[in-house]
């Protein structure tokens, strides 16, 4: 069964697709600790492992195995890659194929549009299209911020396939600031679509195990490059000749953008986007990250007020809207706000002790991927940084809201 899913996946090389993988120097897939991965010869893993039950694999991320890795790209597979962001699940904007196995694997709506990643700044052109008004804006934001956690939303190439840009008339397109990612990219040659290499709706992979805990049971070939730097996903910016808009909060401040184009350009207008839509709407989106519930671990998230509660308020709040006890909570501080208290909850984490907001965003996701697998446990209160003027912890903010679906505690 499994050998005639490959084949009609890869119908025209098939034995040579086969060797590839058994070529590949092996990582453990059943790691949850990175620093535990370590490489398994092709011939001990085809022993160690039932090829009809392991069907998607981390490898070390060695120039052989991204040299393997571009081939499976090539040949309309699937590859997780991590970049400094979050691990990307990517298919090359060529292959329909391997286009459709990204929305069918994460189960991804049609309407929600991929992000193009590129390892150099002329292959833009093969996925969209730079007007001159254009052109100016793109040419001062690249050479400021890329490579880095900036998607830049710009017309179309009119050849693209409507699959990575929800058939509309604009491409998310970014450079990704990750040496595995750019060395896979660049030996790849090819566009890759890379939405977050995780399921729909579920926490972002900032390890390659998260993407095996996701992936375990599709065909997806993982490029181990240990925890991502960065830990949310990038900004994203829709560019014009006239206005800068905000569709998407990340690693980098929209002042930051407003003051490196305000240098150059003094006409811009600037503009936010918050939408929060349904996760059945089915209105296209123009850019990833709209939808309200979005991010959300297995146990569900509240947020908690801006000031801080005392443990009896906690406590009254989780028994009157949620039906839990404290030892039902996880809580996930930062600050070290509720450290005092920490043993009364069902579990505690701090994002950042010292509430360093780069720290925060580093741990945000993996911590959350980490609250959920406690057991007996109701519910995961989140930070509240809506009053914040950190652009940062904004961001962070923006991902909690709708990895609690814009629900607080009281």
């Amino acid at each position: 069964m499994w050998i005639t899913l490959w084949i009609s996946l890869y119908p025209l090389d098939t034995c040579s697709y086969f060797q590839m993988i058994f070529d590949l120097d092996w990582t453990q897939p059943q790691i949850v600790d990175n620093s535990q991965t370590h490489d398994v010869k092709a011939s001990s893993f085809r022993e160690k492992y039932s090829l009809e039950k392991i069907v998607s694999w981390i490898v070390s991320g060695s120039l052989e195995n991204v040299k393997h890795a571009a081939k499976i790209l090539n040949m309309a597979g699937l590859v997780a890659f991590p970049t400094e962001t979050v691990y990307g699940l990517g298919a090359s904007v060529f292959s329909e194929k391997a286009l459709l196995n990204v929305f069918a694997f994460k189960g991804r709506p049609f309407s929600d549009p991929l992000i193009v990643h590129i390892s150099k700044s002329d292959q833009v052109h093969e996925v969209a299209l730079l007007p001159t008004s254009v052109a100016e804006i793109f040419s001062i934001l690249t050479t400021e911020f890329w490579p880095g956690p900036l998607t830049l939303i710009l017309p179309a190439h009119p050849k693209l396939n409507p699959l990575v840009n929800a058939n509309t008339s604009s491409v998310a397109v970014r450079m990704p600031n990750h040496p595995l990612a750019l060395a896979l990219l660049t030996e790849a040659g090819v566009p890759v679509a890379a939405p977050s290499a995780n399921r729909f709706g579920h926490v972002s992979p900032t390890l390659a195990s998260h993407v095996w805990d996701d992936f375990s049971e599709n065909e997806v070939c993982i490029l181990d490059g240990g925890q991502t730097h960065v830990g949310v996903e990038s900004t994203v910016l829709k560019i014009s000749e006239s206005e800068i808009v905000l569709m998407r909060k990340g690693p980098i401040g929209f002042g930051a953008i407003q003051e490196v184009l305000k240098n150059h350009k003094n006409n811009l207008r600037f503009s936010e986007v918050c939408r929060t839509l349904q996760k059945n709407d089915v209105q296209v989106q123009e850019s990833p990250g709209q939808l309200l519930s979005h991010y959300a671990p297995e146990i569900p998230c509240r947020v908690l007020p801006k000031s801080v509660l005392s443990m009896e308020q906690i406590d009254k709040a989780a028994l009157l809207n949620l039906g839990c006890r404290l030892n039902a909570v996880i809580m996930i501080d930062f600050g070290a706000k509720y450290s005092n208290a920490s043993s009364l909850f069902g579990g505690y984490f701090d994002l950042s002790v010292r509430a360093d907001p780069v720290e925060a965003l580093f741990n945000a996701f993996a911590l959350l991927r980490e609250a959920e697998k406690i057991k007996l446990c109701s519910i995961i209160l989140l930070p509240n940084f809506e009053a914040t003027a950190d652009e940062k912890l904004l961001a962070l903010s923006d991902r909690f809201l709708r990895a609690s679906s814009g629900r607080t505690l009281v």
